[in-house]
């Protein structure tokens, strides 16, 4: 009984050793035999042995000799009904599993919506630098032309510092352009439709997201191979890189290597 899930027990009451009564009292005692049903057969039906036996934990009580389609129809009510309780208990698991789905799916999606928005509020202010950088690089070309060149050293000097200031400033404002179309990519990973995703830039898009989980010493290796655009729920799959990368990262202890590798290699 402690080694194997019944859904019913026949258990006779005069047995050597240990009668049926111990037998229940032990069953009902543990914590995983407890509620399994006791039938009891007995050819002593007394009211005090039928009483005894309802007191220690039988859900029924046959008298012998038996009647055959009697018990046969008792057993396959607790056989339909310990049917009945499994398939309640997979509906409960499969329950619980959707729930922690949906649970995943709208964190993920009210992420996906942050990162939009946030993506969003930093693109206005981008166009706006960008504009005004590439006007002040002209201003600066127009200003050498109407010199002629003939700038003295100390003026050539302070225009060549500034040349050097708004390149820099414009490597600066790509890479921001850069990280702010991989945050765009990341919040179109929320949609819950079957769609033809290109994997290279939902890896990306995550290791853009992760950038701050990346410790000193861990470095990221990527190397993409065929086929890169897929079919798939992108959230799912945004989801599972994400939880890769993070339990890759995770398991370094101090330096190491974190290498993704996509595609379908040879054979």
């Amino acid at each position: 009984l402690l080694r194997r899930e019944f859904a019913v027990v026949l258990l006779d009451v005069q047995m050597p050793d240990m009668d049926g009564y111990e037998v229940a009292e032990h069953a009902r005692q543990n914590p995983s035999t407890r509620d399994v049903p006791i039938i009891f057969l007995t050819a002593n039906d007394s009211q005090a042995n039928v009483l005894r036996g309802y007191g220690s934990g039988a859900v029924d009580f046959l008298s012998k000799p038996l009647n055959a389609p009697i018990l046969r129809s008792k057993v396959r009510i607790f056989l339909d009904l310990f049917d009945n309780r499994r398939q309640i208990a997979r509906a409960y698991r499969e329950l619980q599993a959707t729930q922690a789905q949906l649970v995943q799916s709208a964190k993920l999606a009210s992420l996906g919506e942050l990162v939009a928005g946030l993506a969003h509020e930093i693109n206005n202010p981008l166009a706006f630098a960008l504009s005004h950088l590439a006007t002040a690089e002209r201003a600066l070309d127009l200003t050498e032309a109407e010199c002629g060149g003939a700038f003295t050293d100390p003026a050539r000097e302070h225009w060549q510092r500034a040349r050097n200031r708004l390149r820099e400033m414009g490597l600066g404002l790509e890479r921001i352009r850069e990280l702010v179309l991989k945050l765009r990519t990341f919040s179109r990973l929320d949609e819950g439709e079957l769609k033809r995703v290109s994997v290279k830039e939902s890896v990306e898009s995550v290791l853009t997201i992760m950038n701050h989980r990346i410790k000193d010493g861990v470095r990221v290796e990527t190397r993409f191979g065929e086929p890169d655009v897929i079919d798939c729920y992108p959230a799912l799959l945004n989801q599972a890189v994400m939880n890769l990368v993070a339990n890759a990262i995770d398991a370094l202890d101090g330096e190491g290597t974190v290498s993704i590798t996509t595609g379908i290699g040879p054979g």
